[in-house]
């Protein structure tokens, strides 16, 4: 059946917002500040901000390359991270939206399966 609703334009249109949006229903109801924390990450200076081909604009709008050396722009990924079925289609988790999701999306799941833990449902495991 899951073959079938993969395969199906479903999937794209109503599945995975529909999977995303359980994730920060389920953060927002246990008092853990989905938003606020994605634009925190958001905010620092980090990879996702600008790749090694590209420019970014330093505070003073002066154009600087990054030269952040730790940006492996052609990682060896396991065929599971290309899968569609993940909240983040087309790219499932490889984009850097999943990237800084990931922690609060985390602390979501802890919350629904430890639901007498709540926003701390994740310290529990």
């Amino acid at each position: 059946m899951l073959d079938v609703a993969l395969q199906s334009p479903l999937w794209e249109h109503v599945l995975v917002p529909q999977a995303r949006q359980t994730m920060v229903k389920t953060a927002l109801s246990n008092g853990i500040d989905w938003k606020a924390h994605v634009d925190w990450l958001e905010s620092q200076n980090g990879p996702w901000r600008t790749t090694t081909n590209e420019s970014s604009r330093t505070d003073n709008g002066q154009n600087q390359e990054n030269s952040n050396s730790n940006v492996n722009n052609n990682p060896k990924v396991p065929n599971y991270y290309k899968q569609p079925f993940h909240a983040y289609y087309p790219n499932g988790n490889l984009s850097w939206k999943a990237a800084l999701e990931v922690e609060v999306a985390s602390r979501a799941v802890g919350a629904r399966n430890f639901p007498s833990e709540g926003k701390n449902g994740e310290d529990a495991f």
